[in-house]
């Protein structure tokens, strides 16, 4: 027997979650009133902000209502949510509306198959991941499609990081000369559309960028110095309700690896000094 989709109380009123798509491709996630039949948009049709363009199956602009986006994240319906940029789990999105999130998917997922000729080891990976991803910012179809249309220059290397799970999942981040978009590189994808993801600087954290990637199976292979301070400042700003842990430790590890503590910037940062401080006593204990 079929099971019968969640419904959501929002304000003392129960609603309906419905799933279906913009004209653009983004997802359009909806909540209707079960009682009075109003719908009223969770999403924004974010087209035109956003590179690349949709589809994105599981990212989405949200409505800027704090209560509801809270009520949401608390649920599982979204992952997080930063600015107005959100992340929907789709699994747990699926209980409330699986016909919508199938034909969703069904519509606009793809399987992610990986390139046979690069990245078949750790070591080739942490010696030429940089390298392959400047390839793919520097291809012709990148420079034509996001790039010079956008009148985006991304220079400006920003860390790597090795996914140990699945070593062709491994990412290189770089950042454009103004600092108002992240290039996010998988070079060991198959297909150009799957190999990167540029977005706007509002949008993108190193909490979800980083420190998520971090607290599963991944290392730093490398991080830009330079970045140090936009990343502890970040960090800073969530003190002490981390919600990725393990990997804000292996975060402050690599900070201590590379005397980032004695930084003249970290002055500003007395919460994350201490931590670092902390973890350093440990190291010394070990």
């Amino acid at each position: 027997m079929r099971r019968k989709d969640l419904t959501f109380k929002f304000n003392d009123t129960d609603y309906n979650i419905l799933v279906s798509d913009y004209e653009s491709g983004f997802i359009k996630v909806s909540m209707q009133n079960i009682e009075t039949k109003e719908i009223q948009d969770i999403t924004i049709d974010g087209a035109h902000l956003f590179i690349p363009s949709a589809p994105t199956p599981d990212c989405a602009m949200v409505n800027d209502n704090k209560k509801l986006i809270k009520e949401l994240i608390e649920i599982g319906i979204l992952d997080y949510c930063h600015s107005l940029m959100a992340k929907f789990n789709i699994k747990e999105l699926s209980h409330y509306d699986k016909a919508g999130v199938k034909k969703f998917l069904d519509k606009y997922a793809h399987e992610v198959t990986y390139r046979k000729d690069k990245g078949n080891s750790e070591d080739e990976i942490k010696k030429n991941i940089r390298k392959d991803a400047r390839e793919v910012l520097n291809s012709k179809w990148v420079k034509e499609y996001y790039l010079r249309d956008n009148f985006i220059n991304m220079n400006t290397f920003l860390y790597s990081v090795l996914d140990k799970d699945n070593i062709k999942e491994s990412f290189v981040v770089y950042a454009d000369e103004n600092g108002e978009f992240e290039a996010f590189i998988q070079p060991y994808r198959n297909n150009t559309d799957d190999q990167i993801e540029i977005i706007p600087d509002y949008a993108y954290t190193n909490k979800e960028g980083l420190f998520s990637s971090l607290n599963g199976n991944c290392q730093i292979i490398q991080l830009n110095k330079n970045v140090n301070e936009w990343i502890i400042d970040e960090l800073s700003n969530y003190y002490p309700d981390f919600e990725y842990k393990k990997g804000v430790q292996k975060y402050l590890k690599h900070c201590i690896s590379k005397k980032v503590d004695k930084e003249e910037f970290m002055k500003k940062y007395k919460d994350i000094a201490e931590l670092m401080k902390k973890e350093r006593k440990k190291e010394k204990e070990r």
